[in-house]
């Protein structure tokens, strides 16, 4: 004759999130998950700071009138682009973040490099504490050559094995790589931003 007593908690919505209804390249989309594309220069999440509409609110804004809730399950820095995949609700975010924890999900990144690479497949282990660093914790970077492009630059594929701040950036400058533009791991130049591009996500 026991009692149990249930209650249904609603999710709540970011009140300080303002949605916004602009254009937003859907990738794919269920009744789960829906992955778009960031474009470079946009930060991920809302910020009292940004100057312009976040990948939060334009997500946001793409599924008025509903008040929907901005679970991402990858973060891309500003100035990186590609793929941002998001849960639609609290489960599916829950399962997908188990595989990415037993790192079932595979991430690969393309880039403009400084220099041309001697081998056209190679890997980097190096600890990471924002720059290698001995007392850092373990990062696996993998690369492969795909071309050589102009004024001394080249296109990598890169696969990450572990996701540290700022893994690939890290890994190719201190290996002397450095992306194209970069102008906290490489060389500043005025006008551009580095080349990074998020553009294949695998998972189950």
């Amino acid at each position: 004759k026991d009692i149990v007593k249930m209650r249904l908690v609603e999710d709540e919505v970011n009140k300080f999130v303002t949605p916004i209804k602009s254009h937003l390249k859907v990738l794919y989309e269920d009744k789960y998950y829906i992955a778009v594309f960031k474009e470079s220069g946009i930060l991920t999440h809302s910020s009292k700071y940004n100057e312009t509409p976040s990948l939060e609110q334009l997500v946001c804004g793409y599924f008025l009138p509903i008040n929907f809730i901005f679970r991402p399950l990858n973060r891309l820095d500003k100035d990186t682009s590609g793929i941002v995949l998001i849960a639609k609700d609290e489960f599916s975010a829950s399962l997908l973040n188990n595989q990415i924890k037993r790192d079932k999900v595979k991430k690969t990144y393309r880039a403009i490099v400084k220099g041309v690479p001697i081998k056209k497949h190679f890997i980097i282990e190096k600890p990471i504490k924002r720059v290698c660093d001995k007392d850092g914790q373990y990062a696996k970077t993998e690369c492969k050559f795909i071309k050589k492009l102009e004024n001394g630059l080249s296109e990598l594929e890169i696969k990450l094995h572990t996701g540290r701040t700022h893994q690939i950036r890290v890994h190719l400058s201190n290996i002397g790589y450095p992306l194209y533009a970069d102008s906290l791991y490489g060389e500043k130049i005025v006008g551009k931003t580095f080349t990074l591009i998020a553009y294949k996500l695998e998972f189950k």
